[in-house]
């Protein structure tokens, strides 16, 4: 991620001054990711499994690099084009936050033709979850059975049995068979005084 975004990087901050820089740095991407794929898959040893979620802070990293980008561009633009050439800085203010104000519209407009996230996002999300359960039940029920099995080999019943039993107590009747709290002559004085300072 680092190579790439350093890439990127350049790209848009320096894309406006050397444009031509744009189908290199695709060159780039392209062999890079498909060589990172072909060494993880036959050269590479698989790495500890670690829970991911997306690119991370990356996405705040690239925020930014686009918004210097922007303001890089505008100032060029104010500072050496043949437009303002020769104007005042009330002018060239004014060109450049006209360009900031032009380029956020047009951000406004493709987030509207083509939004960052997908209205069926939460169905897939749901879905995966549920794909989720069902895989942790069916390994839940082999472990169970693998476990009951052993037990029958070690002649360990009535365990099973009593384990059992007690599933079934607290499945049809959780609350019935919970001790009530009985209250000690402690408690009981820690009430009296609580009743006579709060009448």
């Amino acid at each position: 991620m680092t190579q790439l975004s350093l890439t990127l990087g350049y790209i848009l901050i320096f894309g406006c001054v050397a444009p031509r820089i744009v189908p290199l740095c695709l060159l780039v991407f392209m062999i890079q990711l498909r060589a990172a794929g072909i060494l993880m898959t036959t050269a590479l040893k698989r790495t500890v499994p670690r829970m991911t979620v997306g690119i991370g802070q990356w996405n705040e990293v690239f925020y930014f690099l686009m918004i210097l980008g922007v303001l890089f561009s505008a100032y060029l633009l104010v500072q050496f084009a043949p437009l303002f050439q020769g104007t005042f800085l009330i002018t060239k203010l004014t060109g450049f936050f006209l360009y900031l104000l032009i380029i956020a519209a047009i951000w406004v407009c493709v987030d509207l033709a083509c939004p960052p996230t997908d209205a069926r996002s939460g169905l897939l999300e749901e879905r995966r979850l549920v794909v989720e359960h069902k895989v942790m039940a069916l390994q839940e029920d082999k472990n169970f059975e693998e476990a009951q099995k052993l037990r029958k080999q070690a002649g360990d019943k009535t365990a099973h049995e009593g384990s059992r039993f007690h599933t079934e107590e607290i499945v049809k009747d959780p609350l019935s068979h919970i001790p009530k709290l009985i209250p000690t002559d402690r408690t009981d004085k820690r009430h009296e005084s609580h009743n006579q300072d709060h009448p």
